[in-house]
């Protein structure tokens, strides 16, 4: 994503209603009042950082002064540049430690955060970093650029996927020791997923992953390793919708490239330097900068930004319908409006959450789609913010997603009087390019040790500080609030 579109701040729940008529409640597990419009004007106080639902509250959870990883001791103070993050969804302590990306030019890293001790470090860092910036965290062999990292996710079989969003930017694996999941031990570059601008990355059941090419005129890839876990080696494929020209899946031309489609295998060779390359020699069905991507159960969730919409791609059926589009099932006109979705997740009932990446970003949650039309039932509201939100775990009861903001610090949010019990909250999270800051999930039934249920992890907005930091806020509505980690939320 563009420099500029890094404001955001994102919540978890499920909230006010677009088409759905505005006042009604959402129920769930994370059940609230939707709010009735966006924010006009924001405030930098931590009391109220952002427009929210009543009976939820907010505390810190992490800033760019845990780290300050670009810190050069001359005066210059740049900023984190915290991206997308993601939690150890499985394993040993699982839900314990958000992991994240720091996108910048050079010198990129990935760093954790204990959520139990709030303890933070850089765990992985480029090779290409200079001596006016030098690395602070582990650097490995196969990390060679590092540049605008993004993307990051969580893998079934233990280990944590990360990107580049430039052209021919690369995925990379890291491996972590089995003992003490907040420490690297390896990262291999993996280009057999492909070389393109990477943002959203989603693994299926069957150790598929999904990645898109992030640009007007990109592209939706499936990458299908020979062995399951093991993406040194297999087969990249680029979605294409049957029944149009090969002229008709250009971007740009009017046609709403919706209808049954294709996956269709790509050149092995050419995708090891050039993925996009690769897709425009099968005339790949183009799209308007896709973004995050989200599975839930058959169904992947594709945010189309530039077209103000969210797809849903059914694996079974291999069909791509619109599945939230502004003017239709989402306002387009007045406040609120649906406008550059960004960030996906999935809610704890199995709603899909949607974060918007533009200044003064609104979160909305998307109903199922019951009546089988391809269309969520219904649109909501849940909060608004400076730009943006993420995506990440899919478990049952949890739900996560990504937030870009740029803010003070960040915090943590809890909702009053719930009947939730507490337990541990599993978070996931993805973005927060150059002037963001991102992440945050909500969860109901996460796994042991770590937050209570209902939790969500934001950024705060601080849009009116001199030298604006990055983190992540968290928001919750258990019926017992545990005490935050010393030195968070006070």
């Amino acid at each position: 994503m563009p420099y500029q579109k890094k404001l955001l701040a994102a919540l978890i729940g499920a909230a006010l209603a677009s088409t759905a008529g505005a006042g009604q409640i959402v129920d769930g597990p994370m059940a609230f009042d939707p709010i009735p419009q966006s924010a006009e004007v924001l405030s930098a106080d931590w009391e109220q950082p952002h427009l929210i639902p009543e009976g939820f509250v907010m505390f810190k959870v992490s800033d760019e002064t845990d780290l300050n990883i670009y810190g050069t001791g001359d005066g210059r103070d740049p900023a984190d540049r915290t991206d997308m993050n993601t939690v150890n969804e499985t394993g040993r302590q699982a839900g314990r430690f958000l992991y994240r990306t720091h996108e910048v030019d050079e010198c990129g890293a990935v760093s954790v955060v204990d959520l139990q001790s709030g303890a933070a470090k850089v765990i992985a860092q480029a090779r290409n970093c200079v001596a006016a910036s030098p690395a602070i965290g582990p650097q490995f062999p196969e990390l060679t650029r590092g540049g605008d990292l993004d993307g990051i996710r969580w893998t079934p079989w233990g280990t944590v996927l990360f990107a580049e969003e430039d052209p021919q930017g690369r995925l990379y694996e890291l491996y972590l020791d089995k003992k003490d999941p907040s420490v690297a031990v390896e990262v291999k570059d993996r280009p057999a997923v492909g070389r393109i601008r990477h943002e959203g990355i989603e693994v299926g059941a069957d150790g598929a992953v999904y990645v898109i090419d992030e640009l007007n005129g990109g592209s939706i890839f499936r990458f299908v390793p020979v062995v399951y876990g093991d993406l040194s080696s297999g087969q990249l494929y680029a979605l294409k919708l049957t029944g149009l020209t090969d002229a008709e899946q250009a971007y740009g031309i009017g046609h709403p490239h919706t209808g049954p489609f294709e996956w269709v295998a790509l050149d092995p060779d050419l995708v090891h330097r050039d993925a996009k390359r690769a897709a425009d020699l099968v005339n790949a069905t183009e799209y308007g900068r896709p973004e995050d991507v989200e599975a839930i159960g058959q169904v992947l969730y594709v945010a189309e930004t530039s077209e103000d919409r969210v797809l849903a791609v059914d694996l079974n059926r291999q069909v791509v319908t619109a599945f939230v589009t502004a003017g239709d099932n989402a306002p387009a006109e007045g406040n609120p409006n649906f406008n550059n979705p960004d960030n996906l997740a999935q809610g704890p009932d199995g709603r899909l959450w949607i974060v918007e990446d533009a200044t003064g970003s609104d979160i909305w949650v998307a109903d199922k789609d019951l009546d089988n039309d391809g269309k969520a039932d219904a649109v909501h509201l849940f909060a608004a913010s400076p730009p943006w939100l993420t995506a990440g775990p899919r478990a049952p009861a949890s739900v996560s997603a990504r937030i870009p903001t740029r803010c003070l610090s960040t915090c943590s949010m809890r909702r009053k009087n719930s009947r939730t019990a507490p337990g541990p909250s599993r978070i996931a999270t993805r973005r927060a390019k150059r002037s963001a800051s991102k992440a945050f999930a909500a969860h109901t039934a996460p796994p042991r040790g770590t937050a209570p249920q209902g939790a969500a992890l934001l950024p705060a907005s601080g849009l009116s500080a001199s030298r604006p930091t990055y983190g992540a806020i968290r928001i919750r509505r258990p019926s017992k609030l545990a005490a935050p980690h010393a030195g968070v939320g006070a």
